[in-house]
């Protein structure tokens, strides 16, 4: 599963969709088929995934989730609703009544981010989506040597 930070969302818009204001759902999905239709290429610190025109940057480390009971703090003090990611990749606006109860069903890591997304699971960060290098637009699949 991966992150998305608030800067690797706005460049999505920009350079994936090129709209100003999309659903963030949209801006999952969009990630999400990007990852799937690209080629993964692994470095020591990073993750690439490139398609010849776009990069999406991920970092390697995986992030360690909070417990049970600090996430249910943080839902309870959101006022909105949130977007929760799965580990299957599924995108689903929730309210908070519905995502206690999601909480109470699932055992594993949750990941809260300061923008209200929350993550069932481990995960990576996305750091960036922008154009291909010159290098990576002909890359192969086995180079490691970035």
């Amino acid at each position: 599963m991966i992150i998305l930070t608030k800067h690797c969302k706005e460049r999505i818009k920009k350079r994936l969709l090129k709209k100003k204001s999309v659903d963030p759902c949209i801006i999952w999905s969009s990630a999400i088929n990007f990852i799937k239709s690209s080629k993964r290429i692994e470095s020591k610190k990073f993750i690439y995934y490139t398609d010849g025109r776009n990069t999406l940057v991920v970092t390697k480390n995986k992030i360690k989730g909070i417990s049970r009971e600090e996430a249910k703090r943080f839902i309870q003090d959101l006022e909105i609703d949130t977007f929760c990611v799965f580990f299957n990749n599924s995108v689903v606006k929730m309210s908070k009544k519905n995502l206690l109860k999601m909480i109470d069903l699932n055992d594993g890591n949750f990941i809260v981010s300061k923008h209200g997304d929350i993550f069932f699971g481990r995960a990576h960060v996305a750091i960036t989506f922008r154009p291909s290098k010159r290098k990576e637009r002909g890359w192969n699949i086995n180079c490691l040597d970035y």
